[in-house]
């Protein structure tokens, strides 16, 4: 009796660490508002490969003075295989987007996939993958047209 004991306090302490060193948002597991936009006009639902599908890590690295996100802040970005963006940023609590868009012309080859999130910090996420697939960056836009608030790139 006592070594099971023994030994699921192990399993526990081994399994319930976390790297104190990690800071950045944890995007696996949002309980956050799960907001649904519309298409608006010049829009079109966009449909988003599996080969973009992960969990990309990332800093603001440029930002207008309009930005709602200051230099340096992070955040997660999560692609799931179901069509949602999953974002969190650092000092928020996460928020599910889902209804991908195209938007300003932008097709299946452009690698341009936007979501809109209308629900808490109105602005448009443009996901941007470079020609081979590999994930570029985040650009901020508004959320209900043209604009550009700055954009997250790989931490």
């Amino acid at each position: 009796m006592n070594k099971n004991i023994l030994f699921l306090f192990v399993f526990l302490a081994i399994f319930s660490c976390k790297d104190e060193e990690d800071t950045s948002p944890d995007s696996t597991a949002c309980a956050g508002t799960v907001c649904s936009a519309t298409l608006g006009s010049g829009e079109t639902a966009a449909t988003i490969p599996s080969s973009a599908v992960g969990v990309f890590k990332t800093v603001v690295t440029f930002a207008e003075p309009t930005s709602p996100f200051k230099l340096g802040t992070k955040a997660t970005f999560e692609v799931t295989k179901d069509q949602k963006l999953i974002v969190s940023i650092e000092g928020k609590d996460c928020i599910t987007l889902t209804n991908p868009i195209w938007r300003f012309g932008a097709t299946s080859g452009s690698g341009n996939y936007t979501f809109k999130d209308n629900c808490r910090d109105n602005v448009a996420y443009n996901l941007s993958f470079n020609t081979n697939g590999t994930f570029n960056e985040v650009n901020i836009e508004n959320v209900s047209g043209p604009g550009f608030f700055g954009q997250f790139t790989v931490e």
